[in-house]
């Protein structure tokens, strides 16, 4: 049994910005990556029971990936399928891009995909000229100012930085 998220609650869209921030798809399976003490302590719980929900809650368990990550992982085309009708792309970094129906969502929503990106070290940078945006690593100094100085200000006051 799959159970597809209805709506953009707090953590189905903490999810996707960290999907989209550190996290891949390829073939049926999505993954999510957790690098960090504080990523596999406070974060991969949180997408562990989402996950498990979606799954028809049988238990899941993070796998092994190096000596420090851990991946969560979901295979399932269908699930695929609905993270790909979201927008969401099976590409490298750089050519990852911010789903669509994102800007649709309620502000709480957004603030929430927001944070989950930016958790996972990810950035929006927007080209007005395109009217598009996509993702890139925050670590680039221009990125979040980019963000910053065009998003609106509900968005943007509502997410912070996690100290790394």
């Amino acid at each position: 049994m799959l159970r597809l998220p209805e709506e953009w609650t707090a953590e189905f869209a903490h999810y996707l910005g960290w999907l989209i921030g550190d996290g891949s798809t390829s073939g049926s399976t999505t993954s999510t990556i957790y690098g960090s003490a504080e990523d596999r302590t406070e974060v991969l719980p949180r997408h562990t029971e989402l996950i498990e929900w979606i799954n028809g809650d049988p238990p899941v368990e993070a796998v092994r990936a190096g000596q420090r990550n851990r991946q969560l992982r979901v295979s399932r085309r269908r699930f695929k399928g609905f993270l790909e009708a979201l927008g969401v792309r099976s590409v490298r970094g750089p050519q990852k891009s911010v789903p669509g129906p994102s800007n649709k969502q309620p502000p709480a929503a957004v603030s929430s995909f927001l944070q989950g990106l930016f958790d996972a070290d990810g950035c929006v940078v927007v080209n007005r000229d395109k009217g598009s945006s996509s993702v890139s690593d925050r670590r680039h100094p221009s990125c979040c100012e980019a963000y910053r100085s065009s998003s609106p200000p509900s968005a943007s006051t509502a997410v912070s930085a996690r100290p790394r």
